[in-house]
């Protein structure tokens, strides 16, 4: 009977969701069968609940919704969070073509509105440490920094990675040491002079 009471409850459900995303009702079906299948296998819970949620599918159909039935422009600013090793990837990439010196600022407990609010008014990439109420409320890894960024930037940040992967530099960086020769990593930055 619970599966019955589950099912009931769950497909309208997960056709609704599917449809305020600009997807075929059946998307809703599979995207509830695969979690039904799989979770399963990956709890050692001999209880499992697995269905959608309310709450995140409706932060997903406000975000994704507008984008898919294409009701938004150009966004002002993108923001992200990185682990520091990423972050100066992404910087380095930026720096590629046209360097340019980057100088940013702390200002503490409104990390995030500061880094949006400078990178809008100076239209210039702004990287902040996640303040407090960013971690504690939503959901910030303590090893994760902000970039706020005007979009135009992300085009060429990107092509830069690309030109930086080309040339050996790449994310995740490989440690030397312990667990590698550093011989190896150095023959290839330091070549010996002919």
């Amino acid at each position: 009977m619970a599966g019955v009471s589950g099912c009931v409850v769950m497909v309208p459900s997960v056709i609704a969701y599917a449809r305020l995303m600009g997807m075929p009702p059946q998307t809703g079906l599979f995207a509830a069968l695969v979690p039904l299948l799989v979770y399963p296998f990956l709890t050692t819970s001999p209880q499992v609940i697995v269905g959608p949620d309310i709450a995140i599918c409706l932060l997903i159909v406000s975000a994704v919704g507008p984008l898919a039935a294409g009701r938004l422009g150009t966004p002002d600013i993108a923001l992200f969070y990185a682990t520091p090793g990423a972050m100066i990837y992404f910087i380095n990439g930026l720096q590629w073509s046209g360097y340019k010196r980057f100088d940013w600022s702390v200002v503490g407990e409104s990390a995030c509105a500061d880094s949006w609010g400078r990178a809008l008014t100076t239209r210039q990439p702004s990287l902040s440490i996640p303040c407090f109420a960013e971690r504690r409320y939503g959901g910030v890894l303590d090893d994760e920094m902000l970039m706020a960024t005007p979009p135009e930037y992300l085009v060429s940040a990107i092509a830069g990675m690309r030109a930086l992967a080309k040339n050996g530099f790449r994310y995740p960086f490989p440690q030397y040491g312990v667990q590698q020769d550093v011989r190896a990593g150095m023959a290839v930055s330091y070549p010996r002079a002919p």
